[in-house]
């Protein structure tokens, strides 16, 4: 009886520190970002679900209890990466604020966040986003012989927001001192093996990230200009099905320009008080399913098992959302 009264008391404190407040300026966080592609697909955060945050509406899902231990986990291994940068005499911050005014957008879109480091390397100041992976997901960022090293489509959109905001000139750190900081990072660490992966972020003068994934040795991959990859419209062009490769570079391909104009977007959702259509689907139909497959974003198996009906095929967004019975009441879906 202790342990259970002790479980939800955690609980019950954690769901308080995460209750929904409206935002009456047009804030978005550096990790909400959402992005629309031709061809009807899209990454990043749905742009119902921020509807719903950006109104403070309470949310229908509680986060499940693996996902909690898996942020909590995160944290740790944060921590113990910042004492590494502290007992090598790298370490100058943490928990940088960033924010940045895009421009040209009719709601005056801020986007806001914490960097979770700021090194100095030499001369250079380096300003790191930490980030943890487990599992299969090891793979596709930290690449193998087949598949290159890529990001996480919503890691890069929040790096990009802090790049361009350091490109805006210093920033102001916990220490009342402003650093121009020069470069910026991610960093992923796998939760199994503390194996580490870091990408230098950049932006070319569209916009666009330039990529440099680099292994925890100091050994560089070649630099990835995103904007030269093939696009989702010409992959759904191509009559061949492209690679999953291809899938994941594609979904990278976005400027910063595309993150303004879908927050730009949202808040006029908001604005109004009109509900956005979700941008993902709790199941796919046939027409999602060859789309997905034929851009490399779903597998051959998954593929022969839907079309086999051995299973409904969705996206994980929806499986993972906090507001699902929300959506699904707002959308008329009932499960029975």
């Amino acid at each position: 009886m202790f342990i259970k009264n002790l479980v939800s008391k955690e609980i019950e404190a954690i769901d308080n520190d995460r209750k929904p407040m409206y935002r009456e300026q047009s804030v978005v966080w550096a990790s909400e970002g959402s992005v629309d592609f031709k061809g009807g697909l899209h990454t990043g955060e749905c742009q119902r679900n921020l509807f719903y945050k950006f109104l403070g509406i309470p949310e229908s899902n509680k986060m499940p209890v693996r996902v909690r231990n898996i942020c909590d986990a995160g944290i740790m291994y944060e921590e113990e990466m910042i004492n590494i940068f502290k007992k090598n005499k790298m370490f100058v911050d943490e928990q940088i604020r960033m924010e940045y005014i895009y421009p040209n957008t009719s709601n005056n879109i801020i986007s806001s966040g914490k960097m979770d480091l700021l090194i100095q390397d030499d001369d250079i100041f380096k300003g790191i986003e930490i980030k943890t992976i487990y599992n299969y997901k090891v793979d596709k960022v930290f690449g193998t012989e087949r598949d290159f090293p890529l990001p996480v489509a919503k890691n890069l959109i929040q790096a990009m927001n802090y790049k361009k905001r350091t490109l805006e000139g210093p920033v102001l750190c916990n220490d009342d001192i402003e650093r121009q900081i020069d470069e910026v990072y991610l960093l992923y660490i796998d939760r199994g093996t503390f194996t580490r992966m870091y990408f230098k972020i950049d932006l070319d003068d569209e916009g666009y990230a330039i990529i440099t994934p680099i292994d925890q040795f100091g050994t560089e991959f070649e630099t990835i200009r995103l904007q030269d990859v093939s696009s989702f419209e010409e992959l759904l062009l191509n009559p061949t099905t492209a690679t999953s490769e291809q899938g994941r570079l594609a979904e990278l391909r976005f400027s910063i320009t595309d993150l303004a104009k879908k927050y730009d977007s949202i808040y006029n959702y908001v604005r109004e008080q009109t509900l956005p259509p979700g941008d993902y689907k709790m199941i796919y139909n046939h027409q999602d399913v060859d789309k997905e497959y034929h851009c490399g974003r779903l597998s051959k198996i998954k593929y022969n098992k839907h079309y086999k009906n051995l299973e409904p095929i969705g996206d994980s967004m929806c499986s993972f959302c906090n507001y699902r019975e929300k959506c699904m009441s707002d959308s008329g879906i009932t499960l029975r």
